[in-house]
């Protein structure tokens, strides 16, 4: 195995700037951006917690209105971090035409910021079943708690009624990430 030993790399475009810069302690400057998918032992990305809510209780919209399905509550530690959110919801959509059913995801309740929203349907006058998970890497740059919500209502006019499976469980992650 060989060693290099240098304190600077620069692309050979550059003119005379650094970018990398390796200090004797290990540390290392990125001038620029850093690309990178994961760094090891800085912290970047670390899981720091996370809350898991599941139900099971049978939630039906037949009109207009817009039902909460699930939701669940997460304080970041630090106003910079990520909150990855996923959800998974199994419909049951009744129709006599095209049935859609409008699946939302809300920050806060739903009355909140709407930051994810997926429509799932098909257009066979035929009863049908859909799995929805929407998901969302969030920002809330706060250290308040923060309650995230699933919705269902009917997405289109012959849509009957938009139900959950009371059979089937509904499950809504939240996960901290380091910034």
């Amino acid at each position: 195995m060989s060693t290099i030993k240098t304190t600077n790399i620069t692309h050979g475009s550059n003119s005379g700037t650094e970018n990398l810069v390796l200090a004797s302690n290990g540390n290392v400057t990125v001038a620029g951006a850093l690309a990178a998918t994961s760094l090891s032992g800085s912290g970047l990305g670390k899981v720091l917690q996370y809350v898991y809510e599941t139900a099971n209780t049978d939630v039906t919209t037949s009109g207009g209105s817009e039902n909460e399905v699930i939701d669940a509550t997460i304080t970041p530690a630090s106003a910079s971090n990520k909150i990855l959110v996923v959800g998974f919801v199994l419909l049951d959509i009744d129709n006599n035409g095209s049935a859609y059913a409008d699946v939302k995801l809300y920050r806060g309740s739903s009355s909140g910021t709407e930051i994810q929203r997926a429509i799932a349907g098909n257009s066979t006058a035929t009863n049908i079943v859909h799995a929805v998970t929407p998901w969302m890497i969030d920002s809330p740059n706060t250290t308040s708690a923060q309650e995230y919500t699933i919705t269902i209502s009917r997405g289109s006019g012959t849509t009957i009624q938009v139900s959950t499976s009371g059979a089937t469980n509904y499950n809504l992650l939240l996960v901290e990430l380091a910034a």
